[in-house]
């Protein structure tokens, strides 16, 4: 997910999921500037990505022990 604000639209950074921390992580783009309601945001907006994965992921292992395809 690239993050961007809302006013203008330069690259302020990009979430992406890191496998060897197992979760979402915030790259920040060089000279950024964050609010704490603009940090506050990102951290439920991952909290959001972080939810849906696990949802995902256990509907997925539910499917595969029912012996179907997920």
């Amino acid at each position: 997910w690239d993050c961007r604000n809302i006013r203008r639209s330069p690259l302020l950074g990009a979430i992406r999921y890191d496998p060897s921390w197992r979760q979402y992580v915030f790259h920040p783009e060089p000279g950024c500037k964050w609010s704490s309601g603009c940090l506050r945001d990102l951290r439920d907006f991952i909290g959001q990505l972080e939810i849906a994965r696990r949802d995902h992921a256990r509907k997925v292992k539910e499917t595969v022990l029912k012996g179907e395809q997920p």
